[in-house]
């Protein structure tokens, strides 16, 4: 079970950086409006900060 849960979480962890990384791109570009990129960063951050711990424990 243990295993699983760091299986999973590594891959949620990289994609919850792209959302801190890509929405500022996007935004300077004027695809999204701030709104949703502040949104973005927002979901990307806590999503890193549950999910991160769980398979850097063990590195």
């Amino acid at each position: 079970m243990k295993k699983n849960i760091v299986i999973l979480s590594k891959p949620i962890s990289w994609v919850s950086l792209m959302l801190i990384v890509v929405p500022p791109v996007l935004y300077f570009t004027d695809a999204v409006t701030m709104e949703i990129m502040n949104a973005l960063l927002l979901a990307g951050t806590l999503i890193w900060f549950v999910t991160a711990p769980l398979w850097m424990r063990g590195e």
